[in-house]
């Protein structure tokens, strides 16, 4: 369960997260096997396009830090699934 605070930031950074994303980082980086490595790499993507899209993170540097941790965790589950299916 996502803690209610940093709720709404996480639901907004959710959207970006997708096969497709995960296949564009995996093209620029066809050689790369770390999974932790890639995570860092699509959630940097991530960040970037939120920050373009002036998506508002936490302020608190508490609150920001317990929401990439959450963030991190659905970004890693979503790259692991990926490589199931490829």
């Amino acid at each position: 369960m996502i803690d209610a605070e940093i709720a709404p930031f996480y639901e907004q950074l959710v959207k970006y997260v997708n096969v497709n994303r995960i296949d564009s980082v995996v093209s620029k980086f066809p050689d790369l096997k770390d999974r932790n490595k890639l995570k860092d790499l699509v959630i940097k993507d991530i960040l970037t396009d939120a920050e373009k899209d002036e998506v508002k993170l936490p302020e608190n540097e508490e609150k920001h830090k317990k929401l990439l941790k959450e963030f991190n965790s659905v970004v890693l589950k979503e790259i692991n699934s990926y490589f199931v299916k490829h």
